[in-house]
């Protein structure tokens, strides 16, 4: 793909300003130079905080503002990249933007890119080379590649990975599917076919945030060896899929929070548990406690915390102890509760809380504008209904609990 300097310089030029505005002033350039200045400043726009270092990089040109917002963030990329091992070859089977792609070259001796629009391979082939990367460039599906090209691929003898991450947005709607048979590529019928054809090839799937655990557990022919859930600052981003061939047959779970640099994971067998105790009577209980989201993703019920637990009701994820303990997610002192009536709600105007409902009659916000509460990070109220369907409202504050149980406010 070539792309000539003049539309380069103007993309750099341009790309903090509003893409759709900025392609109705270029009149002086052609239909199809307006098109590739706006999509390239757009897409531009999308990597800026993900991929930072493509976003700085004059000479990267991706045409496709789709790929770029599905790609995943180079965060998320090195962190996939310290789940496996080192292989002879890693595939990727779902190119798009080719993030993970150039990620994998920390762990990969041969870099395969496959992808079947035409346009997406030429601008990969050509920012790969910008970055000074090898890979070798299929344009292709998946199914035709591990059906028809893999086979003549130099194997024998060879660690191999494939990764997947599936369009979840094949009907171009803009809708997002969440269960990966509704994807493009059929994940399953790849793990299912590497199976048997290919038994010793490893293979890594990302999917959505909200993929269902108890689902992915029997969508495929063997049991993932790990399931992962990876957060970044408060926000989960992937739940991915790693079928290590050569890894025991037991199953894990896995969650990790990367805060501020910092990565926090946790890991416990891939089961059935049971369900955290109900808590009856809040009055002994002065901690309460948020997992970060990829710990409640993977439930918090068979970790080291779930022994000195209680959950508030069946469907409130809120927890509570009688004891403070270090916590992989946030954690509050309880200082009083309040009653639900008029006079209390009254007695709120014009004060600032942070506020957090959960399973409650009004969402955060619409509690927020009935109690004329202004934003604050101070103290915090919590509202949500108990096991009995009654509405509670508590006030806390947040503090760091530090090993060897001391504590202090923040």
């Amino acid at each position: 793909m070539e792309v000539p300097a003049k539309i380069l310089n103007l993309i750099e030029q341009y790309k903090s300003e509003n893409a759709y505005e900025l392609s109705m002033r270029l009149k002086d350039f052609t239909p199809e130079e307006r098109m590739q200045i706006s999509t390239g400043v757009l897409s531009k726009q999308k990597i800026r905080h993900k991929l930072p270092l493509w976003y700085e990089n004059r000479d990267i040109y991706i045409p496709d503002p789709t790929i770029a917002e599905q790609a995943s963030s180079h965060i998320t990329a090195t962190e996939k990249c310290r789940w496996i091992s080192s292989y002879d070859i890693i595939i990727d089977l779902t190119g798009g933007l080719g993030a993970d792609t150039i990620a994998f070259s920390a762990k990969a001796k041969q870099l395969i890119y496959v992808e079947p629009s035409s346009e997406r391979a030429d601008a990969f082939r050509r920012n790969a080379e910008v970055l000074g990367q090898k890979v070798e460039v299929y344009n292709a599906t998946a199914e035709d590649f591990i059906r028809n090209t893999f086979p003549s691929i130099d194997i024998e003898q060879k660690k191999i990975l494939l990764y997947a991450d599936p369009d979840r947005r094949p009907d171009g709607s803009g809708r997002r599917e969440q269960d990966p048979r509704n994807c493009v590529p059929d994940i399953i019928e790849i793990e299912s076919h590497l199976r048997s054809h290919h038994p010793s090839a490893d293979l890594l799937i990302k999917l959505s945030p909200i993929a269902d655990i108890s689902l992915l557990n029997r969508l495929f022919s063997s049991a993932p060896s790990v399931i992962h859930a990876l957060a970044l600052d408060g926000e989960l981003k992937e739940v991915c899929l790693l079928f290590d061939r050569a890894a025991s047959e037991d199953s894990f779970l896995s969650a990790t929070h990367i805060s501020h640099g910092i990565s926090e994971s946790t890991t416990k067998p891939n089961k059935r548990y049971p369900d955290l105790p109900i808590l009856q009577d809040l009055d002994s209980f002065r901690y309460l406690y948020i997992p970060n989201p990829a710990l409640s993703k993977i439930g918090l019920a068979g970790t080291p915390w779930a022994d000195r637990l209680f959950k508030i009701a069946p469907s409130t994820h809120l927890y509570f102890s009688k004891e403070p303990m270090p916590f992989p997610g946030r954690v509050y002192e309880i200082l009083c509760e309040h009653s639900w009536n008029k006079r209390t709600i009254a007695s709120f105007s014009g004060k600032s809380y942070g506020l957090i409902a959960k399973n409650f009659d009004l969402k955060a916000e619409e509690l927020r504008k009935k109690l004329k509460i202004r934003e604050g990070d101070h103290s915090y109220l919590f509202a949500f209904r108990d096991s009995d369907s009654k509405r509670r409202l508590l006030e806390a504050q947040k503090i760091v609990i530090k090993e060897g149980s001391n504590k202090e406010s923040r």
